[in-house]
């Protein structure tokens, strides 16, 4: 054991939150971007990247006003986009849309 040298483990930065101000530069900056209704579901939202690429259509309720995550998506080199269900039951979850949302996914 005493050859053995100890593996190096790495953490990922921990993830925080935008700022007010920084939400308010990515929403104006967003408006001239085709991402800009997928980045104000995921502010309305709160979902994760993973959570917000697994939507799909079917999990959107625009007359209830809810968005409901059942899968998450998740990129692996060589085998593409893999979709599977969230790790926990609380992950599995369904939101309650801001009337703003709404109105954007209806035009868009």
């Amino acid at each position: 054991m005493l050859a053995v040298r100890a593996p190096v483990v790495r953490r990922e930065d921990e993830k925080r939150a935008l700022n007010d101000d920084e939400i308010v530069l990515l929403l104006a900056r967003a408006d001239a971007s085709r991402l800009h209704v997928p980045i104000r579901v995921t502010l309305a939202t709160g979902v994760r990247e993973g959570e917000l690429l697994g939507l799909r259509w079917e999990d959107v309720d625009l007359d209830a006003g809810t968005v409901t995550v059942r899968r998450k998506a998740r990129y692996f080199t060589g085998q593409g986009v893999v979709f599977s269900q969230p790790k926990t039951k609380n992950s599995r979850r369904t939101i309650e849309l801001a009337p703003t949302a709404v109105r954007l996914l209806r035009e868009h």
